[in-house]
């Protein structure tokens, strides 16, 4: 069987750790059966691409995998509620030249928006089979949008089979009118080998080994934010909260990881805190980095205003570091209170009710005495080989007629 999975967000030459999971999934599945990606990226004449300005070659190899970037012509901040069509009519002759030349037996698609909206008609024209995968978020913010609702409910009912990560997103979308029986859960993996219980010191020193350095290696105490820095991931509530945590704790520092639009904002937010020592923005880190500033980290904390299963959250599990999460996706399910975290309620709460309890939450972990090993023993967290085959099986149901 042959696999096509089209999808923004991959990584690339220029960005290797662009949506890292995408590629362990994708690693995964290529393990069984062949696999190409399109990871088209978005092109206006005169605006440079982050994060250096350099746009990654038209085609290269990731791993084992051939991946192709065609140039998807986009009017940023113009004409939004057209990106989606601009998208279809970018792609659509890199589409039919490697339907042409890899003669997949499917299409997985990657995202509900934008990828979803603009490949599903392109797959329908050209009559070849294809899946959708739900993130969470693709879902849950664009449904409740009036001028993306529609399309998106129509993009789910005419799926032929729709994969999400974790049951409260299955039970979300079947609650919002598709049929159950096309929408399979599957659970995202966890690379054990880069995941894993290490001991502070050991950590320190693997840091050593790789020529990585952090802020200090005193006895320091480590609050870790690892995620995209964008208005949903909620890294301005942490923030918030931070004033008050360091008003009361000094010598606690917060760390965090990872890069994007909202990052200007959230580094004069920073400053006018006037910490010592400073919240620490690391940028974008490589995924082995990640792992040890997960050991380092005495918690990690996800404050999302929305999610579907975020990896980040399974692969501090593995690690054996406690997470501080809202209740937003899957979260709830993972992180039992007290045992391995603590959740913090949103609903029905305002924003500075969520900041302070936020704040709670997290001097609450920082200070109990967590069993770090027991935590990681305990996280029942599955293998992407594991999500791979899923993924395969069910898609082979598909082409047999199965679903």
């Amino acid at each position: 069987m042959r696999l096509l999975f089209i999808l923004t967000l991959y990584p690339n030459s220029i960005n290797p750790h662009l949506a890292s999971y995408n590629r362990q999934l994708i690693d995964a599945i290529s393990k069984k059966i062949e696999v190409r990606v399109i990871a088209p990226v978005l092109w206006f004449p005169g605006i440079k691409p982050e994060p250096d300005g350099k746009l990654p070659p038209f085609r290269e190899k990731i791993g084992d995998v051939v991946v192709t970037h065609p140039r998807i012509f986009y009017t940023p901040g113009l004409f939004v509620y057209y990106h989606w069509q601009m998208y279809r009519w970018s792609l659509r002759k890199h589409f039919l030249t490697v339907l042409n030349e890899f003669q997949p037996d499917a299409i997985l698609i990657g995202f509900l928006y934008p990828d979803a909206s603009a490949v599903v008609p392109l797959c329908r024209e050209v009559g070849i089979p294809y899946a959708l995968r739900v993130n969470g978020s693709d879902f849950r913010i664009r449904v409740k949008q009036t001028k993306f609702r529609n399309i998106i409910m129509k993009l789910l009912t005419q799926a032929p089979l729709v994969f999400c990560p974790g049951e409260v997103l299955r039970y979300d979308i079947i609650q919002s009118g598709v049929p159950e029986e096309k929408v399979i859960a599957f659970r995202n993996g966890v690379d054990r080998s880069l995941f894993r219980f290490r001991t502070r010191q050991e950590a320190i020193r693997e840091f050593a080994e790789r020529r990585w350095r952090p802020p200090s290696l005193g006895d320091e105490r480590y609050v870790l934010f690892a995620g995209n820095l964008q208005k949903v991931k909620g890294a301005d509530r942490l923030i918030l909260a931070w004033r008050d945590i360091w008003s009361r704790h000094r010598g606690v520092q917060l760390v965090l990881i990872g890069d994007g639009p909202e990052r200007r904002r959230l580094e004069r937010m920073a400053r006018s805190i006037s910490c010592d020592p400073p919240i620490s923005f690391m940028g974008v880190l490589p995924h082995d980095i990640i792992a040890l500033w997960l050991n380092l980290a005495d918690c990690l904390c996800v404050p999302s205003r929305s999610e579907g299963m975020p990896n980040i959250v399974l692969e501090s599990l593995a690690s054996g570091t406690p997470v501080i999460a809202t209740d937003v996706g899957e979260i709830p399910f993972v992180v039992k209170e007290g045992i391995n975290g603590y959740v913090v309620q949103t609903r029905n709460f305002d924003e500075n009710n969520i900041v302070t309890e936020l704040a709670r939450r997290i001097e609450s972990a920082l200070w109990q005495n967590w069993n770090k090993q027991f935590i990681s023993e305990h996280s029942c967290i599955d293998s992407w080989d594991e999500a791979g085959m899923l993924i395969i099986e069910n898609i082979k149901r598909l082409l047999n007629g199965k679903t």
